[in-house]
């Protein structure tokens, strides 16, 4: 359900559990996004800690994206392989039947924006984001908004934890504050998985910033817009991999040269 409207409850934290383990379900860290920008090592993965608990969470939650992809891999592959995750995104897919889901009217449209929006474990959205979006919602018919909260990592599985509660706060102000940017702007809110999903198939893409962004940016096939925001802007890596997708850059525009 699209929302215009939200309060804290809106912003649920979807991998508490046990199934989850130590670190949640932050897919970006498991799949090791990092790689692209932070220079983390892929020996397999970047360390033996992250490696276990990723096996471990995808053992222990075999139908989900991050399952469905460390038990289809090569012991001794890299993580991430991209073609093999666009593959099992696509059997996610298949299976949880998204074309059925009320969202997917919005995915397929070509006059929709989708946009994620980095959690609020960083913060309150940069004034020049906020700023970009208010530009492009001036010719899409629609922005959607995605977004969502990863539980702490290796502290605790309460939504009400002071670190919990503090992102879930700061990504309330960032979403409310994007609201009032144009009257066209919803938020979407589901499990990590669904938002992947979207990622992987909505015609016209926003990212931001943080591990998910630059996942979207590797599986969607169609027009991605990004920011300075993006952390691997200027990887060799991610370059090699994107470089014929089409991606288009957008500047921020300062307000008081927008007129010059």
């Amino acid at each position: 359900m699209l929302k215009q409207k939200i309060s804290l409850n809106d912003i649920q934290i979807y991998d508490i559990g046990p199934s989850f383990g130590k670190t949640g379900y932050n897919i970006s860290d498991l799949l090791n996004m990092p790689h692209f920008w932070a220079g983390w090592n892929q020996n397999p993965h970047s360390a033996d800690l992250l490696y276990n608990i990723a096996r471990e969470t995808a053992l222990n939650n075999p139908k989900t994206i991050l399952g469905k992809y460390y038990l289809s891999r090569f012991n001794d592959e890299k993580i991430p392989n991209i073609n093999r995750l666009i593959d099992v995104i696509d059997e996610y897919i298949f299976d949880n039947h998204i074309n059925r889901l009320e969202i997917y009217k919005y995915i397929i449209d070509e006059n929709v924006l989708f946009v994620h929006v980095r959690s609020g474990d960083y913060g309150v959205i940069s004034s020049s984001y906020l700023n970009i979006i208010g530009r492009l919602s001036k010719f899409f018919k629609k922005l959607v908004l995605l977004a969502g909260v990863n539980r702490s990592t290796f502290v605790d599985d309460n939504q009400d934890s002071e670190h919990n509660l503090q992102c879930r706060k700061n990504l309330l102000t960032s979403l409310n504050l994007i609201f009032e940017q144009g009257s066209n702007i919803y938020a979407y809110f589901d499990i990590p998985d669904i938002h992947i999903s979207i990622m992987r198939l909505c015609k016209n893409l926003l990212v931001h910033k943080g591990g998910y962004s630059v996942l979207g940016s590797f599986i969607n096939n169609n027009n991605i817009y990004y920011t300075d925001e993006l952390p691997c802007k200027d990887n060799k890596k991610w370059l090699d991999i994107t470089k014929y997708k089409n991606i288009m850059f957008v500047l921020h525009q300062n307000p008081d040269t927008k007129n010059k």
